[in-house]
């Protein structure tokens, strides 16, 4: 019967070896489940402080935005009169063409219709010198 001991000892043993090593095992998962549980708070704290950061900024540029447009509103375009408006006061009809013979020189004029006009025209003039 000694035999019988032994093996009921040595099963005994190993069974205690199995227990421990499935407790250390549960140990283990249990402390590497804390540890991510930690890492990801901590990220979450990391993003949430990133973000509150972000926010920060940009309420501070909104603010320095409305402060430098109070400060210097933008200008308005200059406005860009046409040939008409610029030679409308002149008091008769050769001023008139004097004036319109003036502005059509001006590079900001050029596209106005009153110039185009007068460019063909004279284009067609030189021609009918020409031939």
């Amino acid at each position: 019967m000694p035999s019988a001991r032994v093996k009921t000892a040595s099963e005994d043993a190993r069974a205690k070896r199995r227990a421990a090593a499935q407790a250390r095992r549960e140990q283990a998962a249990g402390e590497r489940a804390e540890a991510e549980g930690k890492s990801r708070r901590a990220k979450a704290q990391e993003q949430q402080r990133s973000a509150e950061a972000a926010n920060q900024r940009a309420s501070e540029q909104a603010a320095q935005f409305a402060f430098t447009a109070k400060v210097n509103p933008p200008s308005p375009p200059p406005v860009v009169q046409t040939v008409g408006q610029n030679c409308a006061s002149s008091g008769n009809f050769f001023s008139r063409e004097a004036c319109r013979l003036r502005s059509f020189g001006d590079a900001a004029l050029a596209s106005d219709p009153v110039c185009v006009r007068f460019r063909e025209m004279e284009a067609v003039n030189r021609r009918a010198v020409t031939n």
